[in-house]
């Protein structure tokens, strides 16, 4: 058979058609800019598979999930205006539930409104895949699937913390340090505590290279003056079966509650921490158990490896893959995926399709900088506090950064603008016509063993 781009009749008429997993940042950016570059007759059509009919802005969720019902509300954006209703893009909700790369095809399961199976699975076939199937994480960086649950889910959480005397947070990223901050500034009273194995704060994103070791010094400073306590070069024993400790309950994933009158004990090498409330707030794992067997290739940690155009080895070149599950040496960031790697791995599909189209040789493929996106965060301590480190550089003055641009509301406003095509208003609304979340449907259907999350 010919090669798709050696100009074949059929290759020339034919549309291509692109299959997107996942429709968090990653994946929005790159459906919606293949949908604008359709409009301007690239010719491809587009499906996007994720469960969801929202988009959960799990960074605003640290203050969703501890403190605010409005940034809770908020952080769930549907994505009804996401697309264009006669646009190229078709939304299927479900949970991807295999590759194979041999014969460019997905597995589905369809699901419902709460993330049970609806229907017979799905098979559907692509020209290129584009596969953003992000991490699984712990709670405050995790909801359940279904809107009603999700909401139920996060006002659990800010009960459980008001009920709380004593907060530890497991790990010292920058979500940890972030949560740290929401609750000590809303409940002053409460003793809060992070337990981190570094030597400093956020110390695996100063590894990769993406953050200084000036930033880790004015941010504790930040979190120091916000009265949050922190424990460093400190590991908590028996971390794993946290859950099944007498009394403890398992309130959400990575969420646990001390027995009535009584505390969990956290017992690192040097000195032994009381909690009435755990977060577990270490590293995301890629959520690609999902495609074992797929001919996708993963890394030793779970990543799928990708080239400096994040384009897949091995599979015909009709892959690509960015965001939290991708083995490329950007930021693990939905500002990265959402701004940078999400459209150039657009603009390369685009781009390919339309060499496929014409009977043209591939293109040159647009390509990261040598190392990856990044270098760029923004980290709240509670609503006043916190720092700044912009392309690669940080000093005091950035800290005004984090209330300008996201503590205020935590970027949900503009997150309902750029990747949802509404308001935060609007959303809000939404939400409030629906009743408290507290009147919500029970807990989603988790997802399956070998879904994307």
């Amino acid at each position: 058979m010919a090669s798709p781009l050696s100009g074949s009749p059929a290759a020339k008429s034919a549309t291509q058609r692109v299959v997107v997993v996942g429709a968090s940042w990653g994946g929005l950016a790159v459906s919606q800019a293949l949908e604008k570059a359709a409009a301007g007759g690239a010719p491809v059509t587009v499906t996007v598979v994720e469960p969801r009919d929202h988009l959960f802005v799990n960074f605003s969720a640290v203050s969703g999930a501890t403190v605010s019902a409005e940034v809770a509300d908020a952080s769930l954006i549907p994505t009804a205006k996401a697309w264009k209703a006669d646009g190229a893009v078709t939304h299927v909700r479900g949970w991807a539930l295999g590759v194979d790369a041999a014969a460019r095809t997905v597995r589905v399961r369809p699901v419902d409104a709460e993330g049970a199976p609806a229907g017979d699975e799905r098979t559907l076939p692509y020209d290129f895949l584009v596969l953003a199937p992000g991490a699984e994480q712990p709670v405050p960086m995790s909801a359940p699937v279904g809107t009603r649950a999700a909401r139920a889910a996060l006002a659990a959480s800010r009960a459980a913390v008001a009920a709380a005397a004593r907060v530890v947070f497991i790990g010292g990223g920058a979500t940890g340090v972030e949560a740290a901050g929401e609750v000590k500034t809303a409940f002053p009273a409460k003793t809060v505590t992070v337990i981190h194995s570094g030597a400093a704060l956020c110390s695996s994103a100063v590894e990769l290279g993406k953050l200084t070791p000036r930033f880790q010094e004015l941010l504790a400073a930040e979190v120091a003056a916000a009265g949050v306590a922190v424990e460093l070069n400190s590991r908590v024993a028996d971390l794993a079966g946290l859950g099944a400790r007498p009394g403890v309950t398992t309130l959400a994933p990575g969420l646990f509650a001390a027995p009535p009158g009584g505390a969990i004990e956290l017992v690192t090498a040097s000195k032994k921490v009381s909690a009435d409330l755990v977060f577990i707030t270490t590293g995301a794992k890629p959520a690609t158990g999902w495609l074992a067997g797929s001919g996708v290739p993963l890394t030793p940690g779970g990543l799928i490896q990708v080239d400096g155009a994040y384009r897949v080895p091995g599979c015909g070149g009709a892959v690509f893959a960015l965001g939290d599950a991708a083995g490329s040496r950007d930021a693990r960031s939905g500002y990265v995926a959402g701004n940078y790697s999400g459209p150039m791995v657009a603009a390369n599909v685009a781009a390919l399709a339309r060499a496929r189209a014409a009977g043209k040789p591939e293109p040159a493929l647009k390509r990261a900088p040598e190392g990856g996106h990044g270098g760029v965060i923004i980290c709240p301590v509670g609503p006043k506090l916190g720092m700044a480190q912009l392309p690669g550089v940080c000093g005091p003055n950035y800290a005004r950064f984090v209330t300008k641009f996201k503590s205020a509301d935590y970027m949900t406003g503009q997150s309902a603008a750029q990747y949802a095509h509404t308001t935060k208003e609007e959303v809000l609304k939404g939400h409030a016509a629906r009743g408290p979340p507290e009147a919500a449907a029970p807990a989603s259907a988790a997802a399956p063993a070998t879904a994307a999350a």
